[in-house]
């Protein structure tokens, strides 16, 4: 990714109480999102899936 993206991201995102961490999300799975490197991240911050 090139610095312009990161960037941009810094300045548009909106922030929850947490610094920012730049990663790509790839696919998502229950309520994990994995990012390129396969990392689970648990995926907490949009509420409970409403198809549930």
């Amino acid at each position: 990714m090139d610095t312009t993206f990161w960037d941009e991201v810094d300045r548009l995102l909106i922030r929850y109480g947490v610094s920012f961490t730049p990663r790509i999300i790839e696919r998502a799975s229950g309520a994990y999102v994995f990012d390129r490197q396969g990392t689970p991240i648990l995926g907490f911050t949009s509420g409970p899936d409403p198809r549930t």
